[in-house]
């Protein structure tokens, strides 16, 4: 989990989305309303949006226009396995963790997969 992530506010813009992403390096970017997630977005999302779209409308769109709704998030002691199982069945690739309202992190396939490699090796020893 990436702990206390840069999050954007949901009067926020697709520009603003970008920028932030960019500079940062990183993939998703939860949106909060007065401290809570309301959304996340994914650069791949961004991407797709830009393509059709063109960069420089991103300026005028709100960012609520491409998040996925935080309607998905998880509190921080959910066992790994559950935070998996809620990812696969809603086909996300990021699950927002939550703790009382606000962003406490962000959970992805990345971080899905190193648990699962430290697993894997702990069974080996």
């Amino acid at each position: 989990m990436t702990p206390a992530p840069i999050t954007l506010g949901l009067d926020g813009s697709l520009a603003d989305a970008w920028a932030l992403m960019s500079i940062n390096r990183i993939h998703h970017l939860p949106i909060v309303e007065e401290g809570r997630a309301v959304g996340v977005v994914a650069e791949q999302d961004l991407r797709l949006f830009a393509a059709a779209r063109g960069r420089l409308s991103l300026k005028s769109m709100p960012v609520c226009w491409v998040m996925l709704s935080c309607d998905f998030s998880v509190p921080p002691d959910t066992p790994v396995a559950d935070v998996a199982e809620k990812m696969e069945s809603r086909r996300h690739t990021v699950m927002v963790v939550a703790d009382d309202g606000g962003v406490a992190g962000v959970f992805t396939i990345t971080d899905a997969l190193r648990a699962l490699r430290q697993h894997m090796a702990a069974e080996r020893t």
